[in-house]
Formats: structure tokens, sequence, C-alpha cells
């Protein structure tokens, strides 16, 4: 678990999704960006490897897990190879109201 985590609604921000695993069940809400979205992305299967430990169901986009929330932008660059192909670059808006 995160330490400081209440059960006070908080945004998480991590660079990895990884760190959505310790995230408590909770009025949370996680934002993480590292994976590129896969940088390379099937159509109707998804990335088919990420540069994280987190798992490939968390590559991109938003996720809901045991009333957690987590959103993983695809961001704008590239890492090892500079290519993308169906996971274009974004910048989220992302608006949190209670």
């Amino acid at each position: 678990m995160l330490a400081g985590l209440t059960e006070r609604p908080t945004i998480v921000l991590a660079h990895d999704p990884h760190w959505f695993a310790y995230v408590p069940s909770g009025p949370h809400l996680t934002l993480a960006g590292h994976t590129h979205a896969g940088q390379l992305r099937v159509p109707f299967i998804g990335a088919l490897r990420i540069a994280s430990r987190a798992p490939l169901r968390w590559s991109y986009g938003h996720i809901v897990e045991n009333g957690r929330h987590l959103y993983v932008t695809a961001g704008l660059g590239t890492s090892a190879i500079p290519l993308r192909i169906g996971a274009p670059p974004e910048v989220a808006l992302i608006d949190v109201t209670g």
C-alpha cells in the first residue's frame, strides 16, 4: 500500500502504472503514463508488450478494478523505438468532479 492514503478522495500521480497495484480500494484516482500505450497496438488485441511490470491490461486508457480507477495516457513521445502504430500520441484532459 502507498503510505498516507486515507479514505478521503485522493489523486495519485505515478509515472509507471505498476504502482496502481499498491493503491488501496477507495475513492482514489491514479494517473500514469510511461507505457506510451504500448507504441505498437494490434487491433482487437491491444499492446503486445510494454516497458513496465504492470499487466498489459494497464497499458492505456481508463481502467477500473476493485473500485479503484486508473487512467494511463499514451503521452506524446516514444521510448526505445521511435515508432507508434495504433497508439497515436495524446494529451489527456481529465475533469475530476465530486
